[in-house]
């Protein structure tokens, strides 16, 4: 094992292999909770995720039943419209799932959902994009920390959230570049587990 200490003292894993999501940070402490730290929900990001499944999961539902009616129905063609649901609805699961919540303070943003957790901290900055619907890329040396739409986030803390980011941006004096890609990218090495 490779243990080093990062720049503020805290003790950083870097495995000796690179996983297949390309690297992992683990720190053995969260950043100090302060009295600017606001947590905002990705619910509304999750709709289309469940309307996806509901949907597809009747629609498959009722190809299986008409296939297992049939009596001389081939698998390869006409089972295949049921898979094709089932493949959709699959991804309907994956949008519900990867749906979580943000956490902003003073010394960094994270984002936890079922698959995991990310943190990016604001210090590490080098580079920001803001796609077309308003998606925040934030990017640092060789990572990537996404901050949803606005449209996306609900909770009570939000508005004061998204104060915190604009003092926090404008504290780094990087000017924002346009992105045509960046609701298309995922989070990168920064990934804590």
């Amino acid at each position: 094992m490779a243990a080093r200490t990062s720049q503020d003292g805290r003790l950083a894993y870097n495995p000796p292999h690179k996983p297949f999501w390309g690297g992992m940070k683990m720190l053995d402490q969260p950043p100090a909770d302060s009295e600017n730290s606001f947590q905002v929900k990705t619910w509304p990001r999750a709709l289309p995720g469940w309307v996806n499944v509901i949907l597809f999961s009747f629609a498959s539902l009722f190809c299986a039943h008409d296939f297992w009616k049939c009596n001389n129905c081939t698998v390869a063609h006409d089972a295949l419209p049921m898979w094709g649901f089932i493949g959709f609805m699959a991804l309907g699961v994956y949008v519900v799932l990867s749906s979580g919540d943000y956490t902003f303070n003073d010394d960094a943003a994270e984002y936890k959902n079922f698959f995991g957790r990310w943190r990016f901290y604001w210090r590490d900055i080098t580079t920001i994009e803001i796609s077309v619907k308003g998606t925040i890329l934030l990017l640092g040396s060789n990572q990537r920390f996404i901050i949803i739409s606005p449209a996306y986030i609900r909770g009570e803390q939000r508005k004061p959230a998204f104060e915190l980011i604009s003092k926090k941006l404008t504290e780094s004096n990087i000017l924002p570049k346009k992105t045509k890609f960046g609701d298309f990218l995922w989070n990168k090495n920064c990934r804590l587990f």
